[in-house]
């Protein structure tokens, strides 16, 4: 227990000499500052106008992001450079995305269906999702199921081919956001055709 002490004692100090001119900024700072990828809009000011103290801002793949491990939430980035697109938050990412939009059923056949669903907002309906699941199953209850589609892209046209005729198959769609939260799905029940029919019902 009073190694622990210690520990914490140490980190705490530490915090105060590495960032932060104002103890209200890392006592406040009891989740990390995180990067709206959806708001980035890669301007690179965070790193070339603003030099952050551990260093915990970079520039990877067109987005900038910040290294979890490095950043101690001083909150400097927030309140001493403020980025231009208001994407350094200065609170932990537990909103989910929005249920996926448009899930419907375009067209069918006796051994195919077509199905269609748009974009997800992160965080309710601020920015774009950043990862889509698609399952189909032939059971209400999704058990057993089969994943059709899992990507970044939302606005999805899928053709679902070697259906059986005259039967009913179940799909659900969900969205998550980097930070692993994931929205309530869209459902919707589409049936193929009887055999002897092959039009757009």
């Amino acid at each position: 227990m009073k190694y622990y002490l210690i520990t914490v004692l140490t980190a705490v100090i530490l915090l105060f000499m590495s960032c932060s001119d104002s103890p209200e900024k890392v006592l406040g700072a009891l989740s990390k500052v995180r990067i709206e990828p959806s708001d980035c809009q890669n301007c690179t000011r965070c790193t070339t106008e603003f030099s952050c103290p551990r260093e915990a801002i970079s520039v990877k793949n067109d987005k900038a992001v910040i290294n979890t491990e490095s950043c101690v939430s001083c909150k400097l980035c927030i309140n001493d450079f403020k980025c231009p697109y208001g994407a350094i938050i200065d609170y932990a990412d537990v909103i989910r995305p929005s249920v996926p939009a448009d899930l419907y059923i375009a067209d069918s056949n006796s051994v195919s269906l077509t199905l269609s669903f748009g974009e997800s907002g992160d965080d309710l309906n601020k920015g774009r999702a950043s990862y889509y699941r698609l399952q189909m199953s032939r059971y209400a209850n999704f058990q057993p199921d089969t994943v059709i589609y899992e990507g970044k892209d939302g606005n999805q046209w899928l053709d679902i081919f070697n259906l059986i005729s005259d039967t009913d198959y179940y799909f659900r769609v969900t969205a998550s956001d980097e930070a692993g939260n994931i929205s309530d799905p869209a459902e919707i029940k589409g049936r193929t055709l009887p055999a002897a029919k092959g039009a757009l019902q």
